[in-house]
């Protein structure tokens, strides 16, 4: 909804201000797997001590026991669609079957009413470079499946124009829809909502039992 001639996200006809982080799911001792559910609900209650509102579940699909613990919090989740390898441009086949999981998810999770946004594309990852642009078929079926969440069609680049959201990344200083211009930046859309999808990435070099143990991880630390 328009707020003081800004697009805003709204939720329950109220402007909130989305504030939180890009929530990647990994543990310790299990990768992808969290041990328990005390485990996500602690990392939960410890995000919003810290201030958060929402968080970006980042290419992955959690336990409904966690979408049910973010309904119980009040946080408000952007859910992605788990992506195809980032650099490859899918064949028919593969596009039909990113297209059914997408389906899949959304079906299976518009229930949770923690979840506000759905993310079809993040940085271009397995996204068809050429018209007609895949996200804009895709857009059309999640908003058919579930018109009551927005949609955020392209979070990164090869935005062409689709969805709610005009989605930058920009690291390390933030954006946030602005006019100005980088090599991946957009300018500013004012019919969707500017939004700052990914920011920051600043790395702390902590002593090795803090760390993953693989060198080439370790020397990327800026």
């Amino acid at each position: 909804g328009i707020v003081d001639g800004v697009q805003r996200p709204m939720l329950n006809g109220k402007f909130n201000f989305m504030f939180g982080t890009l929530d990647q799911g990994f543990w310790p001792d299990g990768l992808y797997l969290p041990p328990n559910r005390e485990a996500m609900v602690y990392d939960l209650k410890m995000l919003k001590d810290l201030g958060f509102n929402m968080l970006r579940k980042h290419i992955k699909v959690e336990p409904d026991l966690f979408y049910r613990a973010c309904d119980e919090m009040g946080i408000l989740l952007l859910q992605d669609m788990p992506s195809l390898p980032s650099n490859s441009q899918p064949n028919p086949a593969e596009q039909a079957e990113f297209q059914r999981q997408l389906e899949i998810l959304v079906n299976e999770h518009k229930s949770y009413p923690s979840i506000v946004t759905w993310v079809i594309y993040n940085e271009g990852w397995g996204q068809l470079r050429n018209a007609p642009y895949p996200e804009g078929s895709l857009t059309d079926l999640v908003r058919k499946i579930d018109p009551s969440r927005l949609i955020n069609s392209v979070t990164g680049w090869f935005d062409h124009g689709f969805g709610d959201y005009s989605d930058n990344h920009h690291y390390a200083n933030p954006q946030c829809g602005t006019p100005f211009y980088s090599l991946l930046s957009r300018p500013y859309d004012p019919k969707r909502i500017g939004f700052q999808g990914e920011f920051a990435g600043i790395g702390h070099n902590v002593s090795i039992e803090h760390l993953w143990n693989v060198q080439q991880a370790i020397d990327q630390i800026d």
